[in-house]
């Protein structure tokens, strides 16, 4: 459609000026290669620290949730603190997803603690 060759042809033209610019500054361009660290690992991480038993027994398979929903009020309170010390390292580092990921546990979190 005529709207698709309009947005091709934009992307070529903005492509063929960053081309310009980098040869013109004498950049190479190289692809960023970033340790992917996911929500599970880092809440196993978070968990095992604070020294928290969930009551999960071994080869049991539960969620996130499940795990929160599990915790007695005192441990969702430091849950709820390093959850959220976490989401802010992450948000630092630029690692924006995972600091969402957290931040939505960390709500959720939080709720469990308001019930």
């Amino acid at each position: 459609t005529n709207s698709m060759f309009r947005a091709v042809e934009e992307t070529n033209r903005r492509r063929s000026i960053q081309e310009a610019y980098n040869i013109e500054h004498n950049i190479t361009p190289t692809t960023i290669y970033k340790e992917i660290r996911n929500t599970l690992d880092t809440f196993a991480e978070i968990v095992e620290e604070e020294g928290i038993s969930t009551g999960k027994r071994p080869g049991e398979k539960r969620t996130l949730k499940d795990e929160i929903g599990a915790m007695k009020p005192t441990e969702l309170a430091k849950i709820v603190s390093r959850l959220e010390r976490e989401m802010k390292k992450a948000a630092q580092s630029l690692d924006f997803e995972q600091a969402a990921e957290l931040r939505d546990l960390m709500i959720y979190a939080k709720g469990r603690l308001t019930e």
